[in-house]
């Protein structure tokens, strides 16, 4: 049992360094949405779980005292760049970087001097392209009391239900044209806005991330500054399609 729990930490850690944390807004279709996002996250276990003894109860506990895992996430944007911070003790962030089209995982404490950057683009294990199979459901929802539509992105392994609300979180879909990573580069040519929630699932498991707050403001280009970074080989002996571990050079 307590081995089962591990898996499922891990595999929801990685969707919460991994994930977009976005939100929602007030503009119109014709601007594109400058602010900061705030995205509460939370977990809903499957019957098969639960039916082995794991309560939800029981695994909030573990994961709150998980350093990966945050409740909350703040996220800012800017001309198809984001920020998102996790709001924990390990204050971890992710940087994405549209020119680049990379995302780059950066820590504070023992791991801050390591920076994990990932290719923005879907590969499965070998290497190659892993294109989702995309479909608009019929069904719609009522959040936060917008009324969403849904688009699924299918993967073998798992899938990500996008809900956005037409009219909200207007963005040009050329800035994320080549985000391909977790289909978001197809949702939004489909919606031509960001999604008010994001509910990925795996093994059963769905990890929810909602729009809990969203305030448009000027976001200072420098928040998206990438330290210099080293190759290192000896962190990367596994090494994973598309994802490099490089070490921040030391000022």
């Amino acid at each position: 049992m307590k081995n089962l729990q591990k898996l499922i930490i891990s595999v929801v850690s990685t969707w919460s360094v991994m994930s977009l944390m976005l939100s929602c807004s007030e503009k119109p279709r014709d601007e594109n949405f400058q602010g900061t996002i705030t995205y509460v996250q939370t977990l809903e276990l499957p019957k098969a779980f639960l039916d082995m003894g794991v309560t939800k109860e029981q695994f909030a506990a573990r994961m709150s005292a998980s350093p990966t895992w945050a409740d909350t996430i703040k996220t800012s944007y800017k001309q198809g760049n984001y920020f998102s911070l996790l709001l924990n003790k390990s204050k971890a962030c992710k940087i994405y970087k549209a020119d680049a089209n990379k995302i780059y995982t950066l820590n504070e404490g023992k791991d801050s001097e390591l920076c994990t950057v990932q290719d923005a683009i879907d590969l499965d294990l070998s290497g190659a392209p892993d294109k989702p199979v995309i479909s608009q459901l019929d069904s719609t929802a009522t959040i936060k009391g917008m009324l969403c539509k849904i688009v699924r992105m299918q993967w073998k392994l798992g899938k990500v239900d996008y809900y956005y609300s037409e009219g909200q979180l207007a963005v040009n879909p050329e800035l994320f044209s080549k985000h391909t990573a977790d289909g978001l580069a197809d949702f939004i040519r489909m919606s031509k806005s960001l999604p008010v929630q994001i509910v990925k699932n795996a093994m059963g498991l769905d990890l929810i991330q909602t729009l809990m707050a969203s305030q448009q403001e000027e976001i200072n280009s420098d928040l998206f500054s990438i330290p210099t970074l080293v190759s290192d080989s000896t962190l990367n002996v596994m090494k994973l399609p598309g994802v490099e571990i490089m070490r921040v050079k030391k000022e």
